[in-house]
């Protein structure tokens, strides 16, 4: 289903990029890329300008029958341009009266229309078809990047496809699997019910961080169905699945790595941001010794927050004292570079995000890790929506747009109005898209979306 914020959208979909430039590099890309294009040939912009026209006529007519589309004041002058319908109005006349008339909003245009979500009882009809056809499945919750109160984004059409996929019966695998991935990562969504006029639940949407949401659409993770894993090991993961649900942050590092230490045959390692790593190793650098005695005895160690799931987390340890003499000749990661490299001798990469201001941590992080594994760039993304994929993993500020979402860039030298926005087939040739939120103003918004919600 094409679903978009807003009128048609959802406010993931409605990113603003501002003070964002699209990163060209100089260098050679590496990993065998083809080298990128500081401008587009000719031959090149024209189907590219039909093709966004096409994709955001396409986000428009999926979702114009939504509440926001069909109310909201900041859509008057659209609606007046298309006469108040999309079918049988040409692509090119959508996507044009979109651009001339859809002005920069900030949240405050959406929280309105986002009370209902919060009432008690939730009522169907209130929220029914609200930013895009049907119901949400999840209500993100932006994280402190964005700072003061946290705002909500619904997302759309994430569970139907974890239910429709082959890989959701297969996401769980048991204890004897080769242990090679170790995914550092929460997975914890509260609920709520949704009601019928004659009280009857007839839907439950999950509240959780974005993060959360793609992972689990990423990994197939249905929250229905997270009791039934608690005690297993998600495909190849090192920790069973418990691990993802402690709250505590310090205890969610330390079970994570304890059971991430134990694992010799160790090829990936995939968590949010590269200071993620930077904080577990450190804390297992601290609590050495306590590490050791518990890979060494089998046991889980006495840390707040994992009551609920110790029983989980105790059914997969066990004990194994050759590993912990092998730490013990080692001594502690402080005392020599290239540690991880000694006690994981099969890690290849470490994937997060490791641009923009989480830069700061690679040269530690690549300390740790020696010359023998790489930090991989994992995604350029907001709650709102992911925004691009690496280009060259190795290249940590390098990235290519999404496809199937609609993108304009906003000219940081200009006012911030409909007048300063580019396509992205009229980038400039010196724009550089650089992955850290400070150079994002989350506050304007544009009603657009992607294919993908």
């Amino acid at each position: 289903m094409d679903s978009f914020y807003g009128t048609a959208l959802r406010l993931q979909d409605y990113l603003r990029l501002r003070h964002v430039l699209l990163r060209t590099c100089t260098s050679s890309a590496l990993m065998h890329h083809p080298d990128l294009l500081l401008s587009n040939p000719p031959s090149l912009s024209e189907p590219l300008r039909c093709r966004a026209d096409e994709l955001l006529s396409r986000i428009v007519r999926a979702n114009y029958n939504t509440q926001f589309a069909r109310t909201a004041p900041e859509l008057t002058e659209f609606r007046d341009a298309i006469t108040g319908r999309v079918d049988g109005v040409d692509g090119h006349i959508i996507s044009e009266s979109f651009r001339k008339t859809v002005h920069l909003t900030t949240y405050d245009s959406y929280a309105p229309f986002l009370v209902g979500f919060f009432e008690k009882p939730c009522k169907a009809s209130a929220i029914v078809n609200m930013f895009a056809p049907g119901l949400p499945d999840y209500l993100c919750e932006s994280s402190s990047t964005s700072g003061g109160q946290a705002k909500i984004f619904p997302k759309y059409n994430r569970l139907s496809k974890v239910r429709s996929s082959d890989a959701g019966s297969s996401a769980g695998s048991n204890t004897l699997r080769k242990r090679t991935a170790a995914t550092i990562w929460y997975f914890g969504c509260d609920q709520m019910t949704v009601e019928n006029e004659d009280n009857s639940t007839v839907a439950k949407i999950y509240l959780a961080p974005g993060s959360v949401v793609g992972q689990r659409t990423h990994l197939n993770l249905d929250p229905e169905k997270d009791g039934e894993k608690m005690g297993t090991f998600v495909l190849d993961h090192a920790a069973p699945y418990a691990v993802g649900f402690i709250k505590k942050w310090r205890s969610f590092l330390l079970v994570h790595v304890l059971f991430v230490v134990t694992s010799k045959s160790l090829e990936t390692m995939t968590m949010i941001f590269i200071s993620t790593f930077v904080d577990m190793i450190r804390l297992l650098n601290v609590e050495f010794d306590m590490m050791v005695d518990c890979i060494a005895n089998g046991t889980i160690p006495a840390l707040d927050g994992i009551a609920e799931v110790r029983h989980y987390l105790e059914l997969n340890i066990s004990a194994d004292p050759e590993r912990a003499a092998d730490l013990c000749r080692l001594g502690r990661l402080s005392s020599r570079a290239g540690w991880c490299g000694h006690v994981w001798p099969n890690l290849q990469s470490v994937n997060a995000i490791a641009s923009g201001s989480f830069a700061s941590s690679v040269p530690l992080a690549q300390w740790f890790l020696g010359p023998n594994a790489a930090i991989h760039a994992l995604v350029y993304g907001a709650t709102e929506a992911d925004v691009a994929w690496p280009y060259n993993p190795l290249q940590l500020n390098q990235f290519k747009l999404i496809d199937g979402t609609s993108i304009e860039f906003l000219d940081i030298s200009k006012d911030d109005s409909i007048s300063s926005l580019a396509q992205v087939v009229s980038t400039p040739r010196e724009m550089r898209l650089l992955a850290d939120s400070a150079h994002w103003d989350s506050g304007k918004l544009r009603w657009e979306g992607d294919t993908k919600s």
